[in-house]
């Protein structure tokens, strides 16, 4: 294998960037209407993004980025374009740009995204409790409702209100 280009390696970073934001625009914007609350737009967004960059064979790219030292793009699932923007920020700064990583809060602004709905999912504490046992609770009526419906085959499902 040959020893890495660092400024090819950020041509094709920038490429791959530029190919990800395009191809995650029809995507998220198939998604318009459907995402009801706004604190899951940024989570609808990096999914867009993750799919777009799921549609590239990014396998040579991250073995010569692993070459050089850097990211391989692992584990970017969460985020997408902050992981591509670190990359091109340490490539840049190989080369005599100014280093500018991104803001640490916008990197692991995914994980604090999750683990703020986990929180409410287990139903124990988080900012959402109220909303999700309210949630619960709807698809639960309707699930009583639809069962009143058909012949019972299961038995009756029951809420912590009923």
């Amino acid at each position: 294998m040959d020893t890495p280009n660092l400024a090819s390696l950020l041509t094709e970073v920038d490429r791959l960037r530029a190919q990800i934001l395009s191809g995650a625009a029809p995507i998220a914007a198939r998604w318009q209407g459907w995402i009801e609350a706004p604190g899951f737009a940024p989570s609808a967004e990096n999914f867009a993004q993750y799919l777009a960059l799921r549609q590239h064979d990014i396998r040579p790219l991250q073995w010569r980025l692993m070459q050089a030292g850097l990211s391989s793009l692992g584990r970017a699932e969460s985020r997408v374009l902050p992981t591509l923007e670190a990359t091109r920020a340490l490539l840049a700064a190989a080369q005599g740009a100014p280093y500018q990583p991104p803001a640490p809060d916008g990197f692991f602004a995914g994980e604090a995204r999750i683990a703020a709905r986990a929180e409410c999912v287990m139903l124990n504490k988080g900012p959402h409790i109220f909303e999700v046992i309210a949630a619960l609770d709807r698809l639960m009526g309707r699930m009583a409702e639809h069962q009143a419906k058909k012949t019972p085959q299961l038995r009756e499902l029951r809420s912590w209100a009923g």
